[in-house]
């Protein structure tokens, strides 16, 4: 019982400690000797630390740090480089879903000609009485592809239950000509249906 208080007692005072390290003014130098006077930690991340100045906020990173201040904030190098990466690829998805958004969008209608690891063959063909365009099309500036082509859907939903001879009606945007079995035709991507 008596070391389970000294324990916690002992937690304690280091949670305190860290607390107050982080809460109160210090002075940080680079490697390089730049220096942040009277900076306060407002946030410690596993790259580097926030520092809260006179002059504004900063970001220091831990590799531009002594050693000394690295262990005080706990950098572990491998968790810094994870944590990059995450980020550098959560940048990436955004930045493309950003471009698919901007990119020129085509209704593709028809029926699936054969299925390929590429994607689905389709033939453009009308499905109906609606000939094209749902009502939102035009406004969302999504156009139609020549009717009686044959184009290439990439990444379609659920693509493995679909047979040949199935309706396919989806919004894609453009990838450009591709070669199939010799023969070149237009490349889309899924987009929504």
């Amino acid at each position: 019982m008596k070391n389970l208080i000294l324990t916690i007692a002992m937690m304690a005072a280091l949670i305190l400690w860290a607390v107050t390290s982080i809460a109160l003014a210090d002075d940080f130098k680079t490697v390089n000797g730049k220096e942040y006077k009277n900076a306060t930690v407002s946030r410690v991340e596993p790259d580097g630390i926030v520092l809260k100045t006179k002059v504004g906020v900063t970001k220091v990173y831990f590799t531009e740090l002594p050693k000394e201040v690295q262990q005080r904030f706990g950098y572990e190098p491998v968790r810094a480089t994870i944590a990059a990466q995450q980020q550098q690829r959560q940048e990436d998805e955004q930045q493309l879903e950003t471009l698919k958004e901007r990119m020129p969008k085509y209704r593709i209608q028809g029926l699936i000609i054969r299925k390929t690891s590429d994607g689905l063959i389709v033939q453009q063909s009308n499905l109906g009485p609606s000939v094209g365009h749902n009502a939102t099309d035009i406004p969302m500036g999504i156009k139609n592809p020549p009717m009686g082509a044959f184009v290439l859907i990439r990444e379609y939903p659920d693509q493995e239950n679909l047979v040949d001879g199935d309706h396919v009606d989806a919004v894609a945007y453009g990838n450009g000509p591709v070669s199939l079995g010799g023969s070149t035709c237009r490349s889309y991507t899924f987009f929504s249906r």
